[in-house]
């Protein structure tokens, strides 16, 4: 049996400071957006991978600290976390 991760959602506070940091910073090429009062999301496709993040109803706790990461100094927190490989030059 192949079983292979398609899709990721992430639920976020700020959908326009998500978006700032994947398109802006990273150079991530959105596949959807919607930023209104009714809801707001954002969507990229990565190769087989789609990775959505939603605006919440309510506010998420903003952690002061790294995630821990095996392998990864620095990080202390024991939280979900997102590792993307990308070429030296992109920064």
């Amino acid at each position: 049996m192949n079983i292979q991760v398609s899709t990721l959602f992430y639920w976020c506070n700020d959908i326009d400071q998500t978006r700032a940091f994947y398109t802006d910073v990273l150079g991530f090429t959105e596949t959807s957006y919607r930023n209104d009062e009714k809801m707001g999301w954002l969507s990229y496709e990565l190769d087989n991978l789609a990775v959505n993040f939603m605006r919440t109803t309510t506010p998420l706790a903003v952690a002061a600290e790294w995630a821990r990461q095996p392998g990864w100094a620095g990080g202390t927190l024991e939280a979900h976390s997102l590792g993307f490989a990308s070429e030296p030059s992109g920064f």
